[in-house]
């Protein structure tokens, strides 16, 4: 939460977009995921608003469920920090700090967020069509590692670019 309360100063308006996608088999001491967010962003007090993305009714219900309820819980919290834990070297932040690090200027937190497309949205055509469109596309990597000193997610990029262009090129 401290994030947001950085992000902007007071009385400035914050306002987090979020697709919640794809789908856990949870054990019954656990929160869904999607749920644990929209809690998480309900008692967020430094958020202004936020735009919740949901793919079928299923995930409405569950949103809309967890946005009445609105208390974050204990599991809601276990939940989120195991999806924080997992996702840690795996998940792009999108803070395009690696962008500005590559001497070939290739869009790199743009593919990223294309592979999320095809990973955890199941939109292989978009993340595809999206990916068709850049002038440099992950080939472009000459593996020079500027890029990986810039990367608060600890992604292993170089990797990563020639993975995701094998999956979308």
């Amino acid at each position: 939460m401290s994030a947001l309360r950085k992000a902007a100063p007071p009385g400035s308006v914050r306002v987090v977009i979020i697709l919640i996608g794809g789908s856990w088999i949870c054990s019954s001491n656990w929160s869904a995921p999607g749920a644990a967010m929209v809690k998480w962003l309900m008692s967020n007090p430094n958020l202004t608003a936020a735009v919740i993305g949901t793919k079928n009714v299923a995930q409405w219900k569950e949103n809309f469920g967890a946005a009445r309820q609105g208390v974050l819980s204990a599991s809601d919290r276990e939940t989120l920090g195991l999806l924080g834990a997992y996702n840690k070297g795996l998940t792009c932040l999108l803070c395009a700090n690696c962008v500005s690090r590559c001497p070939e200027h290739i869009a790199i937190a743009d593919i990223m967020r294309y592979e999320r497309y095809a990973l955890d949205y199941h939109e292989l055509a978009r993340a595809c069509a999206e990916y068709s469109t850049l002038t440099k596309d992950g080939t472009a990597c000459i593996a020079c590692g500027n890029c990986l000193l810039a990367c608060k997610a600890g992604i292993n990029i170089t990797s990563n670019l020639k993975e995701i262009h094998h999956l979308l090129g």
